[in-house]
């Protein structure tokens, strides 16, 4: 895949990764377990970059949330995180981006104050929905 090689530099998948990619391209649920190392991160970012579609990950790792958003970001494919250790300017700044990132549709990290529901529905703390709503996206 030309997307691959052009962000990332790979010129091939690791074992299960171009299976896991085309099916959430083909937009079935998917459900990935993977080791440590085993390149679940580009599981979720080449669908998002690939499809154009906005993708919210959800995880307790905050600062791997932040370096996975500072990297797509140098790399040219607009990406945030939020998480609750953020300071109220941080956190403005952030939620501001947020509202660009979603109206281009990439990427968006959010800490555990952030869930989904139902498989449809994004729950966020009232930080986050308060200043969601502030920006018209709540």
């Amino acid at each position: 895949m030309e997307t691959l090689r052009r962000y990332w530099g790979y010129h091939e998948f690791r074992p299960k990764q171009e299976s896991i990619i085309r099916s959430l391209l083909a937009g079935r649920d998917t459900c990935v377990v993977m080791p440590t190392g085993g390149g679940k991160s580009l599981c979720y970012q080449l669908p998002a970059v690939i499809s154009g579609k906005t993708t919210i990950v959800v995880s307790p790792l905050i600062a791997l949330m932040q370096d996975q958003a500072a990297q797509l970001a140098q790399m040219g494919i607009p990406a945030a995180a939020v998480n609750s250790f953020q300071t109220s300017s941080e956190h403005s700044k952030v939620m501001v981006n947020a509202k660009r990132i979603i109206e281009i549709k990439r990427l968006f990290y959010g800490g555990c104050e952030i869930t989904l529901q139902n498989g449809a529905r994004l729950t966020l703390s009232r930080r986050n929905r308060d200043k969601l709503k502030q920006l018209g996206l709540g």
